[in-house]
C-alpha cells in the first residue's frame, strides 16, 4: 500500500474514532438523562411509600385500639378522680383504689397495646466494657403495661415488637423521660384522647410529636 493510501486509511481512521467518541458522548449524555429521570422516580416512589406508611398508620390508629379498652380506661380515670374528692369516705375511699386495682388487671389483661411509647437503650461502650449499658423500655398508653428490651440496645421486646397491622410504636424523646434514668410518664397523667391525638400527629415517623399545632 502506497503512502497516499496510507494517509488516507490514516485519515479514515480519525474520522472513525472522532464519529466513535461523539457517538459515546451521546450515549453518555442520554444516559445521565435516563439515570436522572430513574433517580427523580426512585424519589417518587419512596414519597409514596411514605404515603402509605403514614395513612396505613393513621387508619391503624383510627380502628386498632379496641372500644371496650377505650371505656374500660375512661372508667378507670373516672375513678381515680373520684379519689380526690374529699367528700368521700375511708371506706369508698378504700373500695375505689380496689376496683381501680381490679379495672387495672382487667384491661392490662385484654389490651393488645396498639400504641406504645418507646425509650432507646444503650449497649454500652467499650472504654467501660459495656458495663454503661441500658436497657430500652416500651410503654402501652392504653393500658400502662411496660417492658424492657432483652438486649440493651438492640429493640428485642418480648411483647412490646412493632408489628404491622397489630402495634405502632413512636420513639418518646421528650428530656423528662429516659431509660437511662429509668423515669418514664404515668399513662393515667391524661386521658387516651390525648395520646391518640399525638399518634395520629406522628403517623408515619419514629418520633413522637407532641407539639400541637396552633
Amino acid at each position: 500500500m502506497g503512502s497516499a493510501n496510507l494517509k488516507k486509511k490514516l485519515e479514515e481512521t480519525k474520522q472513525y474514532i472522532k464519529k466513535l467518541k461523539q457517538q459515546k458522548q451521546e450515549l453518555l449524555a442520554e444516559s445521565k438523562k435516563m439515570l436522572g429521570n430513574i433517580h427523580s422516580l426512585e424519589e417518587h416512589i419512596r414519597d409514596a411509600e411514605r404515603d402509605i406508611k403514614t395513612i396505613s398508620d393513621r387508619i391503624f390508629i383510627e380502628t386498632g385500639i379496641p372500644e371496650a379498652a377505650i371505656a374500660l380506661r375512661n372508667k378507670i380515670l373516672c375513678a381515680m378522680a373520684k379519689t380526690s374528692n374529699g367528700d368521700i369516705t375511708v371506706r369508698q375511699y378504700s373500695t375505689l383504689l380496689n376496683d381501680i386495682d381490679a379495672m387495672k388487671e382487667t384491661l392490662g389483661r385484654e389490651c393488645p397495646h396498639p400504641c406504645v411509647l418507646s425509650y432507646d437503650g444503650y449497649e454500652g461502650s467499650y472504654i467501660h466494657d459495656y458495663d454503661d449499658d441500658t436497657s430500652g423500655y416500651r410503654l402501652c398508653v392504653v393500658c400502662g403495661f411496660g417492658e424492657h428490651e432483652k438486649t440493651p440496645g438492640k429493640d428485642d421486646y418480648q411483647t412490646l415488637n412493632e408489628e404491622k397491622g397489630k402495634r405502632t410504636v413512636r420513639r418518646d424523646l421528650r428530656d423528662d423521660y429516659t431509660a437511662r434514668t429509668d423515669t418514664y410518664p404515668s399513662i393515667w397523667d391524661m386521658p387516651l384522647k390525648t395520646f391518640i391525638q399525638m399518634f395520629k400527629r406522628s403517623a408515619g415517623k419514629m418520633n413522637a410529636d407532641w407539639k400541637e399545632k396552633a
